[in-house]
C-alpha cells in the first residue's frame, strides 16, 4: 500500500492557541520525529469529521455564520484602511455599489428591515449580469456581510425574509426579535 500524498502548507495561528496545541500534541506524540505534522494532520481530520457531522445533523447554519463573520471581518479591515474605524453601513453598501459598473445597487434600511435591490444597468454586459454571477458574486456576499455587520452593530440577529434572483434581484433581511 502506498503512502498518501502529502501537501506542505503554512498556517498562521494565534500564539496562545499554538502554544496550547503544541503542549497537548507533544504529550501525545512524545516529540517523535514528525510529531508536529502528524498532530496537525490529525487535528484537521478531526475538525473535518466534526464539522461534517454537524452539517449532516444540524444543517449548515453554524458554518454559514462562521463564513458571514469571516467575510465581514475581511471587508471591515479593508474599509478601516479606507475610512478609518468610524465607517457606517452606508460605506459598506457603497463599497458593493462600486464593484461593478454593470449593476445598480439600491438599498433601504428602516426599523429592523434591510432591503437590497441589485438591477442590471443600461451598460449591461452578459457575463456581469448572468444569474450565477449576480447571485454568487454580489447578492450572497452582500447578504452575508450585512447579516454579520448588523449583528455586530445592533447585537441582534438578522434573517433572510425574502430572496429573489431573476427579473428582480433582491434580498430582504429582517431583525429577529
Amino acid at each position: 500500500m502506498s503512502e498518501p500524498l502529502l501537501k506542505r502548507a503554512t498556517v498562521s495561528l494565534p500564539i496562545d492557541l499554538d502554544f496550547k496545541f503544541r503542549k497537548l500534541a507533544s504529550q501525545k506524540y512524545k516529540f517523535e520525529r514528525g510529531w508536529y505534522s502528524r498532530a496537525v494532520s490529525e487535528a484537521m481530520e478531526l475538525w473535518l469529521i466534526s464539522n461534517e457531522y454537524t452539517i449532516l445533523n444540524e444543517g449548515i447554519n453554524d458554518v454559514t455564520q462562521l463564513m458571514e463573520i469571516k467575510t465581514w471581518n475581511m471587508l471591515k479591515s479593508k474599509l478601516n484602511q479606507e475610512f478609518g474605524p468610524k465607517f457606517t453601513p452606508n460605506n459598506v453598501f457603497d463599497y458593493f455599489k462600486n464593484q461593478s459598473p454593470y449593476l445598480e445597487l439600491k438599498y433601504e434600511m428602516d426599523d429592523g428591515r434591510i432591503t437590497v435591490d441589485l438591477n442590471k444597468s443600461t451598460k449591461e454586459r452578459e457575463d456581469e449580469s448572468s444569474r450565477d454571477n449576480i447571485l454568487y458574486k454580489h447578492l450572497v456576499p452582500i447578504t452575508m456581510v450585512t447579516k454579520a455587520m448588523m449583528k455586530e452593530i445592533t447585537g441582534k440577529d438578522y434573517q433572510i425574509e425574502h430572496f429573489e434572483v431573476g427579473k428582480c434581484n433582491k434580498v430582504c433581511l429582517k431583525k429577529v426579535e
